[in-house]
């Protein structure tokens, strides 16, 4: 357990009411970046955070609260906020607080790292950023190139009144690199090498995100991109991607399929669905050839 938390566990259980149930989650992010642009080094980044969530369940009802303010005046706030929704919670709960599942045992988890990110220097992790930037400027032609490489370490604490403690600690690896090609009114980017991605573990994951191996295909294709003729107005079969293929289905099957839409909830943000609730079990989304799987093993056509 992080050393940070001790004090914060005690100004809870000093300010939490007398209720059937309550858990307090911890967590502690930190995230180091290392970036460089057209060969220039950017300013490393360092952004740490905390905070704490709180879950209250008493006599039906069921509320929740958070904050980054943990001091006792600070949780005292938080536990008064989760006591304040509690009556809503009992009078429009969608589900009974008992049947809710809670953690049934103590345990601890934490990432497998092969390769820590302290056993390379800062020196060498920005060497092999300066290759990377060399390997994208394969042509005149490419513009801006970038190269990043990031460390997220997350400490998570989970304590509850059923006396459950579960401790996390989640190391990830963040790469990636972008090329940019121009010619006249045409440009195009390409990325590869795990751009907004992240894999468990050390340095070591970077050979899966074929990082840098990957840089000069991604130049080769931004430049390949910028000297494609324009597509010509016919009809055509098309081709998906695995990466297009799943943000189309997120966009034209999730985003419909989300409750808080279809009952309307979202409508001032982002818009309502035309799927309504007595289309479940019944409606065909798409043609025959359509699956979408949700769950692992589990298959449902639409």
């Amino acid at each position: 357990m992080p050393q940070q938390w001790q004090a914060v566990i005690n100004a809870f259980k000093a300010v939490v009411p007398r209720v059937d149930f309550w858990s307090l989650r911890l967590v502690s992010e930190e995230t180091e970046t290392l970036c460089v642009r057209a060969g220039v080094v950017q300013p490393p980044g360092l952004a740490q955070g905390r905070g704490v969530h709180i879950t209250l369940m008493d006599h039906g009802g069921c509320a929740y609260a958070a904050t980054s303010a943990l001091t006792r005046e600070g949780l005292q706030a938080a536990c008064d906020q989760a006591q304040r929704w509690l009556e809503p919670g009992r009078r429009h709960a969608l589900v009974e607080p008992q049947q809710l599942p809670r953690p049934q045992r103590s345990g601890s988890y934490a990432s497998r790292v092969g390769v820590p990110w302290e056993a390379w220097s800062l020196a060498e992790k920005l060497a092999l950023l300066q290759d990377i930037n060399r390997t994208l400027l394969a042509d005149d032609c490419i513009v801006d190139r970038l190269a990043c490489l990031s460390r997220r370490k997350t400490d998570v604490l989970l304590l509850s009144s059923d006396e459950v403690t579960i401790e996390q600690t989640f190391q990830h690896i963040v790469p990636g690199y972008t090329a940019v090609a121009n010619r006249g009114t045409q440009t195009q980017m390409r990325s590869g090498g795990g751009w907004r991605s992240a894999r468990q573990g050390g340095l070591e994951q970077l050979a899966d995100f074929d990082f840098p191996g990957g840089a000069r295909q991604v130049a080769e294709e931004a430049i390949a991109l910028v000297d494609a003729p324009e597509c010509p107005e016919t009809t055509a079969d098309l081709l998906l991607m695995p990466s297009q293929m799943m943000l189309q289905i997120h966009e034209s099957i999730g985003h419909p399929l989300e409750l808080d839409r279809i009952l309307g909830d979202e409508r001032n943000y982002a818009g309502t669905s035309f799927v309504t609730p007595d289309m479940f079990g019944s409606y065909r989304y798409g043609s025959r050839l359509l699956n979408v799987t949700f769950d692992p093993g589990v298959t449902q056509e639409m």
